[in-house]
């Protein structure tokens, strides 16, 4: 499994990117000028990269064929995001929900237990569905607020918005 994340620093000035590749054993701090598929592509992990890859909705890792996983943080970010400035409750409630989830997984977690025991075998699934027929019909029909990045950022058309930490209303 790698995590990866980037973030933008100004350096004398001028914008600069902070790539972030993270596994248990090693990790690598990459400084580019550009953020997107050029910046990747340079550094040179995701290309050959096979595992898992745990990281945020950013559009420009979705071309790489690992397999991916989104960042639980980011999820919760985004559920915040459609509580609090589009009023939909579901959000909310499928924050709490996931909160609930990860605390009990940390719980068996600190029991030496490698995955959540499910009640007669049945996936965790259930316990997200009551919130599906909620969020759809509701879910709004405007793209959500793009991301604040720099006026140059080419990407920000293509990325799966919102990354509520940096979120402009």
């Amino acid at each position: 499994m790698q995590h990866a994340d980037e973030t933008g620093m100004r350096v004398k000035g001028i914008l600069h990117w902070m790539h972030l590749n993270a596994t248990p054993w090693l990790t690598l701090y990459s400084w580019h000028r550009k953020r997107g598929h050029q910046a990747l592509e340079q550094i040179g992990i995701w290309p050959h990269y096979q595992g898992r890859s745990m990281h945020d909705r950013w559009s420009s890792y979705d071309r790489y064929l690992c397999t991916h996983s989104l960042c639980g943080a980011h999820l919760l970010r985004d559920c915040l995001y459609v509580a609090e400035q589009e009023k939909q409750p579901w959000g909310q409630a499928m924050f709490d929900l996931l909160l609930a989830m990860k605390q009990a997984a940390d719980r068996w977690r600190l029991q030496g237990a490698s995955a959540v025991p499910t009640p007669n075998g049945s996936s965790g699934l259930p316990s997200i569905l009551p919130f599906w027929p909620l969020a759809l019909p509701r879910m709004p029909l405007k793209p959500l607020p793009q991301e604040v990045c720099s006026p140059n950022d080419k990407d920000a058309k293509n990325r799966k918005p919102p990354r509520i930490c940096s979120m402009r209303s």
